[in-house]
């Protein structure tokens, strides 16, 4: 699959405007980039792939895709945070409000040409971050490439359609091979044929492979029946049956993943293929969650989006491939991390007054330690 990729659209005039708070005028920080295109670039052997941004912040071609972030407070403590995401259109002038992710001061900004888009969940960036990486190649740490790879190589969203190129066949016969053999040397002229260098790549045994999970849970937002929402005041009315069916669902399968996934910086992992059958389970109980929640509905709205749920996948495990010395320092992390864990849950097994608590609590421990034997055991094969 080819990962380079450059708008070539029309260029229009954009516009991102907005009051927004300033704390401390030396712990106020803005950006705004404007993505135009996709490239591979090598770095101490490693291969990324990283964005092209534009010099231009007040014009842009048609798909580029732009995002702000606007920070203050003080040296201690960030105060209000602002984050967007948008594609270049035709839109003309428009105006939203922003949210404010740190404070409760939400901004209203004056938008031109620019679409709000949203940004990728967790789930879904550690997902099509995998597929970046199965192609060779390391996401750049600095820029939302995972979402201009979904948009622009993947969905091949904003892309000019292309002139199809003509070709003529020919069809080769005996004759014809016997012809052309038997041609003089001025009528036949044999070139020579540069075979290209291949570079040396690493085999599927030379990488070692592991079990990424990617999900997204059924959230208390298909069971929300109405939305009211301004610049100053938004309110969710959910049906409180629906909510509590799938709330439970997703507290239990967060309890209960950790069993043989361990969350690490590439996501939930595990060693072992039981990870794909334990996915296929979760993503089946998904869904018989949402056809409970169905029988407990009692509005339009939530029955709708409950239906339309159904045909989603909620959960799922991808095989992905690091080289050796990466699994290595990815796996003895992990481990580190589940030693401080079974650390902190015996203490908290020797403090419990009650019989309850400890029982869960010497549960969890028991699969902890099972699942750091596992990984030790994955490692020392390496």
């Amino acid at each position: 699959m080819d990962m380079e990729f450059e708008l070539k659209a029309e260029v229009v005039p954009i516009k991102l405007n907005g009051n927004f708070p300033v704390v401390n005028a030396k712990c106020t920080h803005e950006t705004f980039n404007v993505y135009v295109g996709l490239r591979e670039k090598e770095v101490g052997g490693r291969k990324y792939l990283v964005a092209k941004k534009s010099f231009s912040k007040d014009v842009a071609p048609e798909g580029a895709i732009v995002k702000f972030h606007y920070t203050t407070g003080t040296h201690r403590h960030v105060g209000h945070e602002y984050v967007f995401y948008g594609v270049v259109r035709k839109t003309g002038i428009q105006r939203i409000t922003l949210k404010d992710e740190k404070g409760g001061q939400d901004v209203e900004i004056e938008l031109e040409n620019i679409m709000p888009i949203p940004y990728l969940n967790e789930d879904e960036k550690r997902a099509l971050k995998a597929e970046i990486m199965n192609q060779g190649l390391y996401p750049s740490q600095y820029d939302p490439v995972e979402l201009l790879y979904k948009l622009w190589i993947k969905e091949k969203a904003f892309q000019a359609p292309q002139e199809e190129m003509k070709v003529e066949e020919e069809v080769i016969t005996p004759e014809k091979v016997s012809q052309a053999v038997s041609s003089s040397a001025e009528e036949l002229e044999l070139e020579e044929v540069k075979v290209q260098e291949v570079q040396p790549t690493l085999k599927r045994q030379e990488l070692v492979p592991l079990y990424l999970l990617a999900f997204e849970m059924p959230s208390a937002y298909l069971a929300v029946h109405s939305y009211t929402a301004n610049a100053e005041i938004e309110e969710r009315k959910f049906e409180v049956e629906v909510r509590s069916v799938l709330e439970g669902f997703r507290n239990r399968f967060y309890r209960e993943i950790s069993r043989i996934f361990h969350n690490t910086m590439y996501g939930w992992i595990t060693v072992t293929e039981e990870g794909i059958k334990e996915a296929e389970k979760w993503n089946n109980e998904a869904i018989e969650t949402i056809k409970t929640a169905l029988r407990n509905v009692k509005t339009l709205a939530v029955e709708n989006r409950l239906k339309n749920a159904l045909q989603r996948r909620f959960v799922k495990a991808i095989k992905i491939y690091l080289e050796v010395n990466e699994a290595k320092e990815l796996l003895q992390e992990a481990i580190r991390k589940m030693g401080e864990e079974a650390e902190e849950l015996q203490a908290k097994i020797n403090n419990a007054e009650k019989a309850s608590i400890k029982k869960k609590l010497e549960q969890a421990l028991s699969w902890l330690i099972q699942k750091k034997a596992m990984f030790e055991k994955y490692l020392s094969q390496l």
